[in-house]
């Protein structure tokens, strides 16, 4: 049961960084506040991430 909720947390958190990546490639971004602020939400997913593949 818990590696299935790590499983399920793990593929949001991949659906996540997915959409964040999008948001940074494919949407222009002339305020450098919010591109900061993007990437600084994928290094947070990408850490969540590292977190929960040391748990699997």
């Amino acid at each position: 049961m818990e590696v299935m909720a790590i499983q399920l947390l793990t593929s949001k958190v991949l659906a996540h960084i997915a959409v964040l990546e999008y948001l940074i490639d494919e949407i222009w971004v002339c305020d450098t506040v919010s591109l900061t602020k993007l990437y600084k939400l994928l290094d947070d997913a990408n850490d969540q991430l590292n977190e929960l593949r040391g748990l699997a």
